[in-house]
């Protein structure tokens, strides 16, 4: 099977490890998941979208037809964090059921279902069943939306505040907060982060702010700091207005 970047020209340096990287964490979901327990894996994020940064790392979604390995691809994407390797690895695990029903087996790692459904499409296929013709639970833009926004206020904010979220994680989640308005207000936004902030034409929008932090981050640590607070101020006025 020919791979998504086969025919990318000019690949970059970082590109070019991801790929080492994509490599190996097929190698380790043959080596720990029985193939017959496998239906697909999805390779999403920055990397196929070739919007990687410094930060990025190499998401892949492993889709299985039972609960049974679940676990084991919790374990793998706990060491894949903590492994060194750059960009790492990312498992994130789900069961034909959870992408059925929309519910989660247990806490879960990554997105919730439905966001993942939305989302196939847009997926780079690897290896097995293109699950984009299958019927799959997708919830309502408008509740999505809703529950990110929540998610945001009594989880991600106060986590940040507690130094137990990361700041990086959290503008990367502003896009998709984003992206869930856009379709709330009834437009099909691009699933990339540049295309997406284009398609908003008021500059003063958060996502151009994000953006900004992404892709030209401070290297001088007390202007980062400003930036960074600057930042959550605004990121806190948004959500509070969107009610």
């Amino acid at each position: 099977m020919r791979m998504f970047y086969d025919n990318w020209k000019k690949k970059t340096k970082l590109e070019k490890a991801g790929i080492v990287t994509l490599k190996l964490a097929q190698d380790l979901i043959f080596e720990n998941v029985s193939r017959d327990e496998i239906v697909s894996i999805y390779v999403k994020g920055s990397f196929p979208r070739r919007e990687m940064n410094v930060g990025s790392d190499v998401d892949t979604l492993i889709v299985l037809r039972t609960k049974k390995y679940l676990s084991e691809l919790r374990r793998l994407d706990k060491w894949g964090k903590s492994s060194g390797i750059i960009p790492y690895p990312q498992f994130a695990g789900y069961s034909l059921w959870e992408l059925k029903t929309g519910k989660r087996i247990g806490k879960g790692n990554g997105a919730s279902p439905s966001r993942v459904v939305k989302h196939l499409k847009e997926y780079e296929l690897i290896f097995g069943e293109d699950l984009t013709k299958k019927n799959l639970y997708m919830r309502e833009d408008k509740d999505d939306f809703e529950k990110m926004v929540r998610v945001f206020r009594e989880k991600w904010l106060p986590d940040y505040e507690k130094g137990a979220f990361d700041f990086g994680m959290l503008v990367k989640q502003t896009f998709w907060l984003i992206e869930n308005e856009q379709r709330v207000k009834g437009n099909t936004p691009p699933h990339a982060w540049k295309k997406l902030r284009d398609s908003i034409k008021n500059k003063k929008h958060i996502i151009y702010d994000a953006w900004e932090i992404r892709n030209n981050p401070k290297k001088d640590k007390v202007a980062r700091q400003a930036v960074r607070k600057k930042f959550i101020v605004k990121l806190k006025k948004y959500l509070e207005k969107v009610d």
